[in-house]
């Protein structure tokens, strides 16, 4: 048996009438009671979503709402008549792959001279037998001197990329793989 409901079904809103569970087609008795007049008042002044309640004018309420302001005027410049072209010169360049081969006695060798391009890519990767090379830059490289690259490791720079001379001492027999690439940024307007 449905929950008792305290108010007189047939002449409350049909959204109130929803929103308390129960609805006139669930209970066809329901709909044939007289109307209280005091309900009677409450559904001319409760509106549906979407419309106005019966005695209250669109007049009387935008009387009451405070005034709306407007956006401040904003100047955006103005357009280019023309596409204009983009050229973004470290996109592009002249790639270069060497390979360093060290004999049984290693040493430290003038891998990469200073480029007369930009160079905007480098990697350098350690094919050697015995294990660590070790990279420095404008001075040679030793035993002790550079940055440590172990055996199947690389160093990679592809954002700040150092423009020096590059000198890379192996300890003994292998390959080291420098790739790289230069570009003419210099020239880019």
């Amino acid at each position: 048996m449905p929950a008792r409901v305290p108010y007189d079904l047939p002449t409350l809103p049909n959204a109130l009438r929803s929103f308390l569970g129960t609805h006139p087609y669930q209970f066809p008795a329901l709909k044939t009671r007289a109307a209280r007049p005091e309900l009677q008042v409450l559904s001319a002044v409760i509106a549906m979503p979407g419309s106005a309640p019966a005695n209250i004018s669109d007049a009387s309420i935008a009387a009451t709402l405070p005034p709306v302001a407007q956006p401040p005027a904003v100047n955006f410049p103005p357009l280019p008549t023309k596409p204009q072209p983009v050229y973004e010169a470290e996109r592009y360049g002249e790639g270069q792959t060497i390979t360093i081969v060290y004999g049984a006695a290693g040493g430290d060798v003038l891998a990469l001279p200073r480029a007369s391009l930009t160079r905007t890519w480098l990697l350098i990767i350690n094919d050697t037998v015995l294990g660590t090379i070790r990279v420095n830059f404008d001075s040679p490289a030793s035993a002790s001197v550079g940055i440590p690259v172990p055996q199947s490791g690389n160093l990679f720079w592809d954002v700040v990329v150092p423009q020096n001379n590059i000198h890379i001492f192996a300890p003994g027999a292998g390959n080291v793989q420098i790739a790289f690439i230069n570009s003419n940024i210099q020239q880019a307007q």
